[in-house]
């Protein structure tokens, strides 16, 4: 979309693209055991600019913010971000989880992606 000022001199153009997200891990449901640690990597890129991004891990089967294994929230002012983070799952039961990636640009576009991982003891 692009809008024209009253004089025609400026032009103004409208990002309605939203962010980029590659999962480069953990790969699709990954099986881990009691205390592993689970490496989380992304990379997140947007045809402007990023503004910030979050990253949480909790069980599948309840509500979002419901035993929440864990949260991470980042501020970037790039074209590209490289998420590389850990999480260690120690839950004594066997549990899937489910991990929500966003990326939000400065724009206000928001991406969701999700990936999901298991945990066997």
């Amino acid at each position: 979309m692009v809008l024209v000022s009253c004089n025609d001199q400026e032009h103004l153009t409208i990002d309605k693209k939203p962010p980029e997200i590659e999962i480069l891990s953990p790969e699709r449901n990954t099986i881990y055991s009691q205390g592993d640690t689970v490496h989380i990597k992304a990379s997140l890129s947007d045809n402007t600019l990023l503004r910030k991004g979050f990253v949480h891990v909790h069980d599948q089967l309840l509500p979002v913010g419901k035993d929440t294994l864990f949260s991470y929230e980042f501020n970037v002012n790039a074209k590209n971000f490289e998420l590389d983070t850990i999480c260690i799952v120690n839950d004594p039961v066997d549990k899937n989880y489910v991990i929500y990636f966003d990326a939000i640009d400065q724009a206000e576009n928001i991406t969701e992606l999700l990936r999901y991982f298991h945990q066997y003891h």
